[in-house]
Protein backbone atom coordinates (compact mmCIF):
# COMPACT_ATOMS: atom_id res chain seq x y z
CA UNK A 1 0.00 0.00 0.00
CA UNK A 2 1.19 3.22 -0.88
CA UNK A 3 -0.27 6.57 -0.53
CA UNK A 4 0.97 9.76 -1.60
CA UNK A 5 -0.44 13.12 -0.59
CA UNK A 6 2.09 15.72 -2.61
CA UNK A 7 5.11 15.23 -4.53
CA UNK A 8 7.06 15.65 -0.66
CA UNK A 9 5.10 13.14 1.57
CA UNK A 10 5.18 9.18 0.78
CA UNK A 11 3.85 6.72 3.41
CA UNK A 12 4.45 3.31 2.62
CA UNK A 13 3.58 -0.16 3.79
CA UNK A 14 7.45 -2.15 3.71
CA UNK A 15 8.44 -5.43 2.68
CA UNK A 16 12.23 -5.55 2.05
CA UNK A 17 14.11 -8.76 2.10
CA UNK A 18 17.13 -9.45 4.69
CA UNK A 19 19.56 -8.53 1.58
CA UNK A 20 18.45 -4.82 1.49
CA UNK A 21 19.55 -2.48 3.81
CA UNK A 22 17.90 -0.19 5.61
CA UNK A 23 20.03 2.90 4.63
CA UNK A 24 20.23 1.47 0.91
CA UNK A 25 16.21 2.48 0.81
CA UNK A 26 16.24 6.36 2.20
CA UNK A 27 17.01 8.49 5.12
CA UNK A 28 13.62 8.80 6.81
CA UNK A 29 11.46 8.03 9.70
CA UNK A 30 11.19 4.15 9.75
CA UNK A 31 9.93 1.60 11.62
CA UNK A 32 12.06 -1.59 12.27
CA UNK A 33 12.04 -5.07 10.36
CA UNK A 34 13.04 -7.69 12.89
CA UNK A 35 9.74 -8.87 14.08
CA UNK A 36 8.86 -10.42 10.78
CA UNK A 37 10.61 -11.18 7.38
CA UNK A 38 10.46 -7.76 5.47
CA UNK A 39 7.51 -6.33 6.79
CA UNK A 40 7.22 -2.50 8.52
CA UNK A 41 6.17 0.82 7.60
CA UNK A 42 7.98 4.25 6.75
CA UNK A 43 7.24 7.81 6.17
CA UNK A 44 9.46 9.45 3.76
CA UNK A 45 9.31 13.03 3.35
CA UNK A 46 11.38 15.51 1.06
CA UNK A 47 14.28 17.27 2.82
CA UNK A 48 12.93 20.61 2.64
CA UNK A 49 10.96 19.62 5.53
CA UNK A 50 12.17 18.70 9.41
CA UNK A 51 10.27 16.08 10.92
CA UNK A 52 10.73 14.96 14.57
CA UNK A 53 10.30 11.12 15.05
CA UNK A 54 7.74 10.74 17.67
CA UNK A 55 8.66 7.22 19.64
CA UNK A 56 6.21 8.25 22.67
CA UNK A 57 3.51 7.87 20.59
CA UNK A 58 3.67 4.65 19.13
CA UNK A 59 2.63 1.27 20.75
CA UNK A 60 3.26 -2.27 20.25
CA UNK A 61 2.42 -2.91 16.84
CA UNK A 62 3.90 -1.73 13.43
CA UNK A 63 3.03 2.02 13.56
CA UNK A 64 5.82 4.94 13.29
CA UNK A 65 4.57 8.86 14.07
CA UNK A 66 6.30 12.33 12.76
CA UNK A 67 5.28 15.82 13.74
CA UNK A 68 6.10 18.07 11.46
CA UNK A 69 6.04 21.77 12.22
CA UNK A 70 4.22 23.72 9.38
CA UNK A 71 4.79 27.51 9.01
CA UNK A 72 2.23 29.76 10.09
CA UNK A 73 -0.43 26.85 10.63
CA UNK A 74 -0.98 24.07 13.49
CA UNK A 75 1.79 21.10 14.15
CA UNK A 76 0.52 18.10 11.56
CA UNK A 77 1.48 14.49 13.49
CA UNK A 78 1.39 12.19 11.07
CA UNK A 79 1.17 8.23 11.17
CA UNK A 80 2.17 5.13 9.07
CA UNK A 81 0.04 1.79 10.44
CA UNK A 82 0.14 -2.16 9.15
CA UNK A 83 -1.94 -4.13 10.65
CA UNK A 84 -0.58 -7.52 9.46
CA UNK A 85 -4.42 -9.34 9.76
CA UNK A 86 -8.04 -9.14 10.48
CA UNK A 87 -7.50 -11.33 13.34
CA UNK A 88 -4.44 -9.21 15.11
CA UNK A 89 -6.45 -8.61 18.50
CA UNK A 90 -2.64 -7.24 19.89
CA UNK A 91 -1.94 -4.91 16.68
CA UNK A 92 -5.21 -3.22 17.20
CA UNK A 93 -5.29 -2.52 20.61
CA UNK A 94 -1.93 -0.96 20.21
CA UNK A 95 -3.24 0.98 17.88
CA UNK A 96 -6.06 2.24 19.56
CA UNK A 97 -3.28 3.08 22.57
CA UNK A 98 -1.93 4.63 20.14
CA UNK A 99 -4.03 7.05 18.90
CA UNK A 100 -5.48 7.86 22.52
CA UNK A 101 -2.06 9.13 23.68
CA UNK A 102 -1.64 11.67 20.30
CA UNK A 103 -5.59 12.49 20.42
CA UNK A 104 -5.78 13.17 24.00
CA UNK A 105 -5.58 17.28 24.43
CA UNK A 106 -3.94 17.36 21.31
CA UNK A 107 -4.70 20.41 18.80
CA UNK A 108 -2.73 19.31 16.19
CA UNK A 109 -3.75 18.01 12.48
CA UNK A 110 -3.54 14.60 12.51
CA UNK A 111 -2.47 12.28 9.48
CA UNK A 112 -3.01 7.85 9.90
CA UNK A 113 -2.70 6.24 6.61
CA UNK A 114 -1.77 2.27 5.99
CA UNK A 115 -2.90 -0.98 5.98
CA UNK A 116 -5.30 -1.19 8.49
CA UNK A 117 -6.71 -5.23 7.20
CA UNK A 118 -10.13 -4.23 8.52
CA UNK A 119 -12.23 -5.64 5.48
CA UNK A 120 -15.39 -6.26 7.02
CA UNK A 121 -17.15 -2.79 7.19
CA UNK A 122 -19.08 -1.67 4.11
CA UNK A 123 -17.69 2.39 4.22
CA UNK A 124 -20.27 3.28 1.39
CA UNK A 125 -22.94 2.16 3.58
CA UNK A 126 -20.84 2.67 7.13
CA UNK A 127 -22.13 -0.87 8.37
CA UNK A 128 -20.78 -4.22 9.30
CA UNK A 129 -20.93 -6.65 6.21
CA UNK A 130 -22.96 -9.88 6.27
CA UNK A 131 -19.55 -12.28 5.98
CA UNK A 132 -17.91 -10.53 8.28
CA UNK A 133 -14.98 -12.86 10.15
CA UNK A 134 -14.39 -10.48 13.17
CA UNK A 135 -17.27 -8.25 13.81
CA UNK A 136 -16.16 -7.57 17.79
CA UNK A 137 -12.52 -6.62 16.63
CA UNK A 138 -14.24 -4.23 13.72
CA UNK A 139 -16.58 -2.67 16.03
CA UNK A 140 -13.40 -1.68 18.32
CA UNK A 141 -11.29 -0.27 15.61
CA UNK A 142 -14.31 1.95 14.03
CA UNK A 143 -15.22 2.85 17.20
CA UNK A 144 -11.61 3.58 18.65
CA UNK A 145 -11.39 6.12 15.56
CA UNK A 146 -14.69 8.01 16.48
CA UNK A 147 -14.33 7.75 19.91
CA UNK A 148 -10.85 10.04 19.15
CA UNK A 149 -12.94 12.62 16.82
CA UNK A 150 -11.10 11.20 13.90
CA UNK A 151 -12.98 10.39 10.78
CA UNK A 152 -12.04 7.67 7.98
CA UNK A 153 -11.69 9.55 4.23
CA UNK A 154 -11.27 6.32 2.31
CA UNK A 155 -14.56 5.16 0.57
CA UNK A 156 -13.69 2.63 -2.49
CA UNK A 157 -12.34 -0.56 -2.37
CA UNK A 158 -8.71 -0.99 -2.41
CA UNK A 159 -8.34 -4.36 -2.69
CA UNK A 160 -10.71 -6.61 -4.10
CA UNK A 161 -14.25 -5.69 -2.54
CA UNK A 162 -12.20 -4.34 0.56
CA UNK A 163 -11.34 -1.75 1.86
CA UNK A 164 -7.90 -1.98 3.43
CA UNK A 165 -5.92 0.86 2.95
CA UNK A 166 -7.58 3.63 5.08
CA UNK A 167 -6.86 6.99 5.77
CA UNK A 168 -8.09 8.48 8.97
CA UNK A 169 -8.05 12.68 10.35
CA UNK A 170 -9.44 14.92 12.60
CA UNK A 171 -10.10 17.29 9.88
CA UNK A 172 -11.29 16.35 7.24
CA UNK A 173 -11.66 19.48 5.68
CA UNK A 174 -7.79 19.59 4.99
CA UNK A 175 -8.81 17.46 1.66
CA UNK A 176 -10.55 17.96 -1.00
CA UNK A 177 -13.27 15.27 -1.96
CA UNK A 178 -16.07 15.72 -4.58
CA UNK A 179 -19.42 15.47 -4.06
CA UNK A 180 -19.58 11.78 -3.50
CA UNK A 181 -17.01 11.85 -0.69
CA UNK A 182 -14.23 10.44 -2.84
CA UNK A 183 -10.82 12.35 -3.43
CA UNK A 184 -10.43 14.59 -5.97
Amino acid sequence: MSIALSPTLLLEQLWLTPVVHNYEIFSPQKIDREHTSGRGVFIALSNEYICTHEPELEADCKIIWIKLNVVESKILHICAYYNPNESDEASLASFDMSIRRICNGTVSHIWIAGDMNIPGLDLRKNCLKPSLQYPELTRKFFNSVGDNNLIQLITEPSWGPNTLDLFITNNETLFLLDSDYTWT
